[in-house]
């Protein structure tokens, strides 16, 4: 079984199996750090069953569009099935290479994907590729890296290695592929990381890790 499989196979008791108060109160947390504005491009990547359709709708207002993308098409026919809102698309597409053109997103949204990305590099020069010249990169989950990597390596074989860079690990990999101004925060139940594309080969940035604050050149 691959990891296109593995999801496929989730889809249906997805929504169930995240459907309790507390984690939508983390979500609804974790989505006010995003910096979302009216009449932005948001690429919604790895968007399961649209879980963050509402929310992103709300802010984005009737002028702001919202692509949501995911490897699985059972996950995309159940998210369809949910909302029907208009300026909102679904497209089946691997993160790694998504395939739309360069520079057509204000912000793109990586939430509870990053640890299951085979080649991480690749998929933030695509990233990178995709968003304009000053947008917005979100990483982001509902619990801490520590926590995330302990539940994952109890799962299936085909994730159980499927874990969170460390900070400096982070950091590289989003140095990289030419982003600047990181924040990287990772709490108890929140894990967070907002990079901004750069335009220039400047490395410079802001890295926070578990309440630490320093300044990085």
């Amino acid at each position: 079984m691959n990891k296109r499989q593995f999801f496929e196979n989730l889809a249906e008791e997805w929504d169930r199996k995240h459907a309790c108060p507390q984690e939508e109160e983390r979500l609804e947390k974790i989505i006010q750090h995003f910096p979302l504005k009216r009449g932005i491009a948001v690429l919604d990547i790895g968007c399961g069953t649209g879980r963050l359709i509402p929310y992103l709708r709300q802010q984005l207002g009737p002028n702001g569009w919202l692509v949501e993308a995911d490897f699985s098409a059972k996950m995309l026919r159940i998210g369809r099935s949910k909302y029907s809102a208009s300026m909102v698309f679904f497209l089946q597409t691997d993160a790694q290479a998504v395939g739309l053109r360069s520079g057509l997103f204000d912000l793109i949204i990586c939430f509870a994907l990053f640890p299951h990305l085979d080649n991480k590099l690749q998929a933030l020069f695509e990233f990178r590729r995709l968003l304009r010249p000053g947008g917005n990169l979100i990483i982001a989950h509902p619990l801490g890296r520590r926590e995330l990597d302990r539940l994952h390596s109890q799962k299936s074989e085909v994730i159980k290695k499927d874990f969170l860079p460390a900070g400096p690990e982070m950091k590289k990999l989003l140095f990289q592929s030419g982003f600047r101004e990181i924040i990287i925060v990772d709490a108890r139940e929140m894990y967070l990381v907002k990079a901004v594309a750069s335009s220039s080969e400047t490395q410079e940035g802001l890295w926070l890790l578990g309440g630490e604050e320093r300044r990085l050149s």
